[in-house]
């Protein structure tokens, strides 16, 4: 996949937003998740991506331990965008990659994250995409940090 597609798929599945704000994505997701993958994986995953995207998905450092919502926090902050709004690029750039990546690469990215990560990596497959809203995404993935179990009232 070349960077133009890359970047068209990004704004098709965020909701048609600009060439700008999607590569912001890219560039906020890509960067978070070689911060959260196991070091060296990243070259691995990313490695079919184009080369306009290299400087952004790979990391020197050692994975840190990112949940869910560090993670959706930092591709904000890199984005210059609030957490919902980065919800929603987020699950577009997973969309993107899931068409960018081949099956071996997706496995990977799928084994490099912990299981509360399978919802976004389900979009690799285009599973949730423009069928789940992303509040309803947040709760699925709170539900699995508990062990499925709804968490005690507050």
């Amino acid at each position: 996949m070349e960077y133009d597609d890359f970047i068209a798929a990004i704004e098709q599945s965020a909701g048609e937003i600009s060439d700008e704000a999607a590569e912001r994505a890219a560039r906020a997701v890509l960067q978070t998740l070689a911060d959260r993958l196991p070091r060296g994986e990243d070259r691995h995953i990313f490695r079919e991506l184009p080369a306009e995207f290299k400087p952004w998905a790979y990391s020197e450092d050692d994975a840190e331990p990112l949940d869910f919502d560090d993670f959706l926090a930092r591709a904000a902050e890199r984005a210059d965008t609030d957490v919902e709004t980065a919800l929603r690029h987020t699950r577009a750039v997973f969309a993107a990659l899931g068409s960018a990546l081949s099956e071996e690469a997706v496995v990977r990215l799928a084994a490099g994250l912990p299981q509360t990560f399978a919802p976004l990596v389900a979009e690799t497959r285009n599973t949730f995409l423009g069928i789940m809203p992303g509040s309803e995404l947040r709760q699925l993935i709170r539900l699995r940090l508990v062990g499925g179990r709804k968490p005690a009232a507050a």
